[in-house]
């Protein structure tokens, strides 16, 4: 895109007598910039070749159009010039040149032979119109004959005429060509050429980054950079070399700037994303100051072009600065960009230098062009190659990852091929040693099995010869009254046989109602034996496991006696208390009678046998109660949907080491072989099959309580 175009440098003509003689043509041609008369104002007759014009005022209408004062002031007038083409001259087509901001008609001997915008008849109504430099109108001249080339010609007032760019603001500069020497100047002067590789160039890099972008979107420089690049392409199609009036030519040129700015500002973007600078709030109000210089230079007459160079002379030196921070930060490529940056900003420098014609400008704008194109080609065209570099590094080291990885995967598949063979052999090895082993532990589980069974029949027998010992202790009592009523009775009849052979038939009755008394005391206490022995045998017998409506009450205090009188039988030292607390109002609930029997008994018994075992009794208990008797009490009671039976001792208490395994197989607090260890875990298994629940509580020093739960509804 080019902005600014640098004004054509004059060339020397000849004048004779308010007369311009065209004896010969140089190669730029000859710029009428003298020997033209104006007059303000509008008169069709003022295009004759024979009205007299000598009272008009000499101008010259190359300047900027606010220079041109008498045209600006009065807003349209006419201008005339006289040519005379020299004789030599006679074989050549002559043509002229003309650039304009106003609106023009130029007529040759009073014959109209060009328009350039328009001109109504109102003095306001007039549309200016721009013509290119590569436009050459046809300047019919005959040899040896003057000519007098009259202009009408009419200022837009309503534009702001910014001198951005001269040919933009000349009020009209006309120049004279041979017509062949005229398409060369054309030529030579195009640009159009270097604008269309300009702008192929960077719509191809915008094609190559955004694909780079596609192809990895964790890239945003290519995005960015793509994005700018998209915009400076499309700011430079909009700027083709259309004729256009001039106020379309201020509107495409505010557009121009708007997408040419906002380029610059992803431009920025990509730049920092490279060099991973860290953006901050003041970049940002940067380039918006940026922005309102750009758009609000548009409005200084005479500071136009310095302000639009301004703030692109102070967005290269941001890049500057910022790559010197890359540079500083040993980024990579900060010095690649660093370099392209300072390039760019010295051409820029040199097309203003060239465009002010501080410095010289070589073939009219051929340097200035170059200098403009390298300026804005430089840095991109560097970020581009920077890009490309990184990302052919990227795929290197991607395609280097890719190798190692594809090596690393085949040794892991050579590892795991040899892995998965010697798996294969520790498998038939393992197999083997499983299957011995398995052997090995189906033997052992069958001795467990075994063992337990033994185990637990030692339990059963254990819990069989303490029932025992309590039957036969309870029969003890009623037999040994048996047994004395009838030594008594005995002795009773030889001592009635002795008082009838006296005679003493009254003493005789006597004896005889005290051996009738001893009778009925041996019936009574026979029948309690035998209602013992019926009651032994009926629990006694093998278990259904069948569910009977059951008397809790009864059963715990049968089990409860038989339990006591079972320690004493097998104690003859042992001495101990029990007392029932049993809810009358119990409930006949569904259990096996047997089974359960087997838990109180077991519990009950542990709860007599917690005070001989001694090992387990705090100092402070045997300080505190060497004379206390020990007690065990049984109570029953309705628990919500549960009946509870409470067995509690006033013994030492269950230490809190051991709480928690009392209830596992084989555990077991008394000496070597006084216990097999499966009491409480058999009564825990069979409160559960009964769908209850078995718990402790216990105080160290001040006794133990086992709670069976056991539902109502069954």
């Amino acid at each position: 895109m080019t902005i600014f175009l640098i004004p054509l440098i004059c060339n020397a003509q000849r004048y004779s007598d308010q007369v311009v003689e065209i004896k010969g043509i140089p190669e730029f041609g000859i710029l009428l910039d003298q020997g033209w008369k104006f007059k303000a104002g509008d008169n069709p007759d003022w295009a004759l070749p024979d009205f007299p014009d000598d009272t008009w005022e000499m101008l010259d209408p190359t300047p900027d159009v606010r220079d041109v004062s008498p045209l600006w002031d009065a807003g349209r007038g006419w201008l005339r010039i006289k040519l005379k083409l020299d004789s030599a001259l006679a074989l050549q087509s002559i043509v002229m040149q003309v650039q304009q901001s106003t609106a023009t008609e130029f007529y040759l001997d009073g014959q109209l032979i060009h328009r350039a915008g328009h001109i109504g008849e109102d003095p306001a109504d007039v549309k200016a119109r721009r013509i290119f430099a590569d436009e050459l109108l046809n300047l019919p001249l005959r040899p040896g004959q003057v000519h007098t080339l009259a202009v009408r010609i009419g200022v837009q007032k309503n534009m702001p005429y910014a001198t951005w760019a001269a040919d933009f603001t000349t009020a009209l500069t006309v120049r004279v060509f041979d017509a062949y020497q005229g398409s060369l100047f054309v030529k030579n002067s195009d640009n159009s050429k270097l604008e269309m590789f300009n702008n192929g160039l960077f719509f191809i890099l915008f094609l190559l980054h955004f694909a780079l972008f596609l192809s990895n979107r964790s890239k945003k420089a290519n995005l960015y950079f793509s994005i700018f690049l998209f915009l400076y392409f499309f700011s430079g199609a909009i700027n083709s070399n259309w004729t256009d009036s001039v106020e379309v030519q201020y509107i495409r040129f505010y557009f121009i700037l708007l997408f040419f700015y906002s380029g610059y500002v992803f431009y920025y973007l990509a730049i920092q994303k490279i060099l991973e600078i860290k953006r901050t709030k003041y970049v940002f109000i940067f380039f918006g100051a940026i922005g309102l210089i750009v758009i609000g230079s548009q409005y200084f007459y005479q500071y136009g072009s310095l302000l639009v160079s301004i703030p692109f002379l102070l967005l290269t030196l941001e890049f500057l600065r910022i790559c010197l921070i890359g540079v500083k930060n040993r980024k990579r490529g900060a010095a690649l960009i660093l370099g392209g940056s300072t390039a760019s900003f010295v051409f820029y420098l040199l097309f203003i230098l060239a465009a002010a014609r501080i410095i010289p400008q070589g073939d009219y704008f051929f340097w200035g062009h170059i200098y403009y194109f390298l300026a804005f080609v430089v840095l991109p065209v560097t970020i581009s190659i920077y890009l490309a570099l990184e990302y052919s590094f990227l795929s290197k080291a991607l395609s280097r990852k890719l190798r190692e990885v594809k090596f690393l995967s085949e040794k892991n598949q050579r590892q795991a091929e040899e892995k998965r063979k010697l798996l294969e052999s520790q498998n038939e090895t393992l197999e083997q040693k499983v299957a011995e082993r398995t052997a090995a532990l189906n033997q052992s589980l069958e001795d467990l099995k075994s063992t337990q069974a033994q185990l637990i029949q030692s339990e059963k027998m254990a819990s069989l010869g303490e029932l025992t010992a309590g039957i036969a202790h309870e029969i003890q009592n009623p037999l040994n009254f048996v047994n004395n009523f009838s030594e008594v009775s005995s002795e009773l009849l030889d001592e009635m046989n002795q008082e009838l052979d006296k005679g003493d038939i009254d003493e005789a009755k006597f004896i005889a109602n005290d051996i009738k008394q001893n009778l009925e005391k041996i019936n009574h206490h026979g029948k309690r034996a035998d209602a013992i022995v019926k009651g032994m045998l009926e629990h006694s017998r093998t278990s259904s496991g069948e569910k009977v409506p059951t008397d809790i009450n009864a059963l715990a205090d049968e089990y409860l006696r038989l339990s006591y009188h079972g320690m004493r039988a097998k104690d003859k030292s042992f001495n101990a208390d029990f007392v029932t607390d049993f809810d009358p109002n119990l409930p006949k609930i569904n259990v096996v009678p047997q089974e359960i029997g087997r838990v109180l008994l077991n519990i009950i018994n542990n709860a007599f046998q917690a005070f001989t075992n001694s090992e387990f009794f705090p100092d402070s208990y045997r300080d505190h109660n060497s004379e206390l008797k020990p007690l065990v009490k049984v109570s029953t009671m309705k628990n919500g949907d549960n009946l509870e039976i409470r067995v509690s001792d006033n013994g030492p208490g269950i230490p809190d080491a051991i709480k928690d395994k009392i209830f596992q197989p084989f555990f077991t607090t008394k000496p070597t072989g006084q216990g097999t260890g499966l009491g409480l875990s058999l009564s825990y298994d069979i409160v559960k099959a009964h769908g209850g629940e078995i718990k402790v509580e216990s105080e160290e020093g001040k006794g133990t309580s086992f709670i069976i739960l056991l539902p109502t509804q069954s």
